[in-house]
């Protein structure tokens, strides 16, 4: 059976002095990835030639032998775990050019990676180091098969995650795909193998109201940094911004729950599911609609589809980021650039006679695209393994 990663969530309560504990932990941590950030920045800002990937190990070498000299009144060997998943992080980030402005971390959203067997959860409670003893909610007797766990502190609140093998789930095959294409005005459209067009649209009154909520204390923060120089001493200030914080976090949490349950249907529905591999920050450039675009956080929704075709064993196939979905002639093939710029062309009409909306046919044109795809794996399992054969038949 094939074993998939999976993550589970749980809210800890810790007391006065198990919060003392695991500050020490995340401030330890937050220090070595700040110092490391500092290092690499002013060795950038030094050298004239870009730095390499053996110059990024030779500083986090150094900064470790610094770390290290310090005396800490926890063992130093859980430290050592916190060192290496920072290091880990930071050659992550560096091969990565998106993420080479990395932020400092704070004390009030820092994350460490526990991956010692000391720590587990039983019995309703985290049992961190042996020695503490952690309420969590919500409640679980055991937890089997974990290959590790991080904790988070956000806002004065701890969660614990945590990474589980798991077994795929067979689920009764429905022979059945669709193609998915992000749309401005109609939100996702669905095509499937039936001829069947569906819409799907992230509209929530309660995400409406908590955007405009926030909006309010954006604006409020504003005018507090423009009319008091102190502003982060001020006590209405963090007011604010706890209020702002919490909105977010409110929001985060509704949309999360309305993605798990429509990526979970549609897992179940169709055994292929093909999207574009899109970068939505390209697509609302210079869109009238581009706030709108951004709320309804598309990404996430596809990693949610994503997991959830994995844990079903269902196919999710992702389109090249430069196909032209949208510029192909469904019914002929025939590639219209014109259709390039949504704001002008809404329709795709072809000389061969065919007329549709222009997301519908982009929809259409993902599907056969997954379609192709799926022949083309399954063609070269099939010779792999006719290959494999002839090799054992010699």
């Amino acid at each position: 059976m094939k074993k998939l990663l999976t993550t589970k969530n749980f809210r800890l309560y810790p007391t006065k002095e198990q919060k003392r504990l695991l500050d020490r932990e995340l401030n330890f941590y937050r220090h070595y990835f700040n110092s490391l950030k500092a290092a690499i920045t002013r060795r950038r800002e030094e050298s004239l030639i870009p730095l390499v990937e053996q110059d990024i190990v030779e500083i986090c070498k150094a900064t470790k032998e610094k770390i290290l000299k310090l005396d800490f009144d926890f063992n130093k060997y859980y430290y050592r775990s916190h060192i290496k998943f920072a290091t880990d992080n930071m050659m992550l980030a560096f091969k990565y050019p998106r993420k080479k402005g990395l932020k400092k971390y704070h004390l009030e959203k820092t994350t460490i990676k526990i991956d010692d067997p000391s720590c587990y959860v039983m019995l309703n409670h985290l049992y961190f180091k042996n020695n503490i003893k952690i309420k969590l909610r919500p409640k679980v007797e055991t937890l089997n098969g974990v290959s590790f766990y991080t904790i988070t502190k956000n806002r004065n609140k701890y969660y614990l995650t945590a990474v589980i093998f798991i077994d795929a789930i067979r689920v009764k095959k429905t022979g059945k795909g669709c193609g998915i294409d992000v749309g401005f005005r109609n939100g996702l459209v669905l095509y499937n193998t039936d001829g069947e067009v569906s819409e799907y649209k992230f509209q929530n009154a309660k995400v409406d109201r908590l955007f405009k909520q926030a909006e309010f204390y954006k604006k409020t923060i504003e005018n507090i940094e423009a009319k008091n120089k102190d502003y982060i001493v001020s006590k209405n200030y963090q007011k604010v911004t706890n209020k702002l914080a919490r909105t977010y976090e409110r929001i985060t949490n509704i949309r999360n729950h309305e993605f798990n349950l429509v990526s979970e249907n549609l897992a179940l529905k169709y055994d292929l599911i093909v999207v574009e591999d899109l970068e939505i920050e390209d697509i609302y450039k210079g869109n009238v609609k581009r706030y709108e675009i951004s709320k309804a956080s598309y990404g996430r929704f596809f990693d949610y589809l994503k997991n959830k075709c994995q844990k079903y064993n269902k196919y999710f196939i992702k389109v090249p980021r430069f196909y032209p979905s949208s510029q192909i002639c469904s019914e002929c093939g025939v590639i219209h650039k014109e259709m390039k710029d949504y704001r002008d062309a809404k329709m795709m009409i072809c000389e061969c006679g065919y007329k549709e909306d222009r997301d519908i046919n982009a929809a259409k044109n993902i599907l056969r695209y997954g379609l192709g795809e799926l022949r083309r794996r399954n063609q070269n399992n099939k010779d792999k393994y006719k290959k494999g054969k002839n090799v054992e038949a010699k």
